[in-house]
């Protein structure tokens, strides 16, 4: 029990920490934003940034620059079994990929190129960064999404595109 609260504490941490070192780092400006809450269904991103995510199902993760200092981290117990390396089923030499499957699986990446898919329920992200992604959902728990400090929007039943990007003001 104690090492759950330690792990909550933690998680809650870094959540609270990456606006912070990301406005600290000046990366706002350029950076998008994107907010998934409560969701069911597919978030598809390919992006240069930060990301944290929860989710009752799979994580897949291709880590696109495994020279640099960042890499995921999974949350202690929350895949089945053990995360699994499936870089040599993938045919594509560039990274390295890992994949999860559990119940309140939990996933951060700090300041790293990445491909992820998450699928599942209870699914909630957040992630600031440049790229591009897909969202689906599915029609048990439809949940919410917010894109570039947008509104919330209930996550679409259909594949949608979307660019992780900031806005512009107007006038620029």
């Amino acid at each position: 029990m104690s090492r759950r609260i330690v792990l909550y504490a933690l998680i809650t941490l870094a959540l609270a920490a990456v606006p912070a070192v990301a406005l600290a780092a000046g990366v706002l400006h350029d950076d998008g934003t994107l907010v998934v809450k409560k969701a069911s269904g597919t978030v598809t991103l390919s992006a240069q940034g930060t990301f944290f995510a929860r989710v009752n199902g799979t994580v897949r993760i291709r880590d696109l620059d495994v020279t640099d200092d960042s890499s995921p981290q999974f949350g202690r117990g929350s895949c089945v079994g053990r995360v699994k390396d499936v870089s040599d089923q993938t045919g594509d030499p560039v990274g390295s990929v890992l994949f999860c499957r559990g119940k309140d699986v939990r996933v951060l990446m700090q300041n790293g190129s990445f491909k992820l898919k998450i699928n599942g329920t209870g699914l909630s992200l957040s992630a600031v960064g440049q790229g591009r992604g897909v969202l689906e959902g599915d029609d048990t728990t439809v949940g919410t999404y917010s894109l570039n400090d947008g509104p919330d929007k209930p996550l679409p039943l259909l594949p949608t595109s979307f660019l992780l990007q900031a806005n512009k003001p107007s006038g620029e």
